[in-house]
């Protein structure tokens, strides 16, 4: 799953070309098919079979997913890249993945907000009611709030991870998340733990980005000292700007 973000293309839905209205029956099938064609290795096809097969396992994936959206609309949203109107009348939730998943993978839009939206209005209850309507068209049993709030719990930090992994391939990530802090100042609960998270997962990822350039410069100047000539193959000092 990319660098630990949501990628809709790799949850077992897709995996599986299955929809989270299809029985045990038809996931069975579509895992042993997938191996027959060479689609996925038997490894995967088994991991994303467990995954969908076991209802707690299985509620992760729903909430990772587009639930409440028809198999039909899934296909058209996943075929082209991000257009905020595709996510006209999606369930909050949908919306949210949706645009996790092209934070995750690197898309040109920035639609970090349907993100946030959702975590600032997040329902649960609401959120249940497609799964569960999903989940009894599949005859799976019925998730409960418990099992819910531990999988948003997951879910909320795979946002995160999206969300960090599309800011850092742009130009100024740390003005894209200032202005996003200043623009959720008044937030809920969830929405302020979740920025929270966010702020943290990017301080870690700037750390370490900071980290490597000093190790690099204290690379040079050890070589430096040493062997004043080995800098730019004997060159001046001043070469050691060039990053040769």
């Amino acid at each position: 799953r990319g660098r630990g973000g949501l990628v809709l293309l790799l949850e077992p839905f897709h995996l599986l070309g299955v929809s989270p209205r299809d029985d045990g029956a038809a996931i069975g099938e579509a895992a042993e098919n997938a191996v027959f064609d060479g689609t996925l290795s038997e490894a995967t096809a088994i991991k994303a079979q467990q995954e969908l097969m076991s209802p707690r396992l299985r509620l992760g994936a729903e909430l990772g997913w587009l639930p409440g959206v028809a198999p039909s609309r899934v296909r058209a949203l996943l075929d082209g890249g991000f257009d905020r109107a595709l996510t006209d009348g999606l369930p909050p939730l949908a919306a949210a993945n949706l645009a996790a998943h092209h934070c995750a993978a690197g898309g040109r839009a920035s639609p970090q907000r349907l993100v946030l939206s959702f975590h600032q209005n997040s329902d649960l209850q609401e959120v249940l009611r497609d799964v569960n309507a999903e989940r009894r068209a599949a005859g799976f049993p019925e998730a409960t709030v418990e099992l819910a709030e531990e999988a948003y719990e997951k879910l909320s930090k795979r946002h995160v991870d999206a969300l960090v992994d599309g800011m850092v391939g742009r130009e100024h990530p740390g003005l894209e998340l200032l202005e996003l802090l200043e623009d959720h100042t008044d937030c809920s609960p969830r929405l302020a733990a979740f920025l929270d998270a966010l702020l943290e997962r990017f301080d870690a990822w700037a750390l370490a980005d900071i980290q490597r350039a000093h190790d690099a410069i204290s690379e040079k100047l050890r070589a430096f000292n040493k062997n004043p000539a080995s800098i730019a193959g004997g060159g001046s000092a001043d070469d050691l700007d060039s990053g040769d």
